[in-house]
């Protein structure tokens, strides 16, 4: 079963093409991971449907009770996937964002429950991508723990930062999400 919504846009430099030449479009696979105490993970890779070797686009951590369940980080994991293309540039590429929680799929579609404000804050992300780049932006569920090596690598690296902290990468959070943090507390 897939779950999928074709949001639009296509990219601003960075391109695959097939030995066709068409261009490939760009997977993006983002997942989180949530420890007992509290503390979260989150990480988005690039993965090229002619590649097996994903690219590391952003591995994130959050102390304890910064978020408060496995949805808000899942949203959060979204929210910084689809910033870090933005950030990229990528030109000419459908970007298709992979995720195994279902929650971020559904909002994907346009299916918010107004109750969940991460679920809000990755629509409103959603929303500003697409009024910079219109036709290219697409959500995919994807069973987890199924083999799918972009959703395995996701969820390595998820949990890898959650572990040590020290592993998280050094761009900057989106600034809606930085507010959204602080709000919250």
């Amino acid at each position: 079963m897939r779950s999928c919504f074709y949001a639009g846009s296509y990219m601003t430099t960075r391109t695959k093409k097939s030995k066709a030449g068409s261009v490939k479009p760009l997977k993006i696979y983002t997942d989180a991971s949530v420890s007992r105490d509290g503390s979260a993970g989150t990480a988005a890779v690039a993965l090229y449907s002619d590649e097996n070797e994903p690219e590391l686009l952003s591995r994130k951590h959050f102390p304890s009770q910064c978020l408060s369940n496995n949805n808000e980080a899942e949203c959060c994991g979204a929210i910084i996937a689809v910033d870090s293309v933005l950030r990229r540039e990528y030109k000419g590429v459908l970007a298709i964002v992979h995720t195994d929680n279902y929650r971020v799929a559904q909002v994907g579609r346009r299916e918010v429950d107004p109750a969940r404000p991460w679920e809000v804050e990755l629509l409103r992300t959603v929303e500003a991508y697409e009024r910079e780049h219109p036709r290219g932006l697409m959500f995919e569920w994807v069973r987890s723990h199924s083999g799918d090596v972009g959703n395995t690598h996701a969820d390595k690296e998820a949990r890898r930062v959650r572990m040590d902290p020290g592993e998280a990468t050094k761009e900057p959070l989106p600034s809606n999400l930085i507010q959204k943090l602080t709000s919250d507390s």
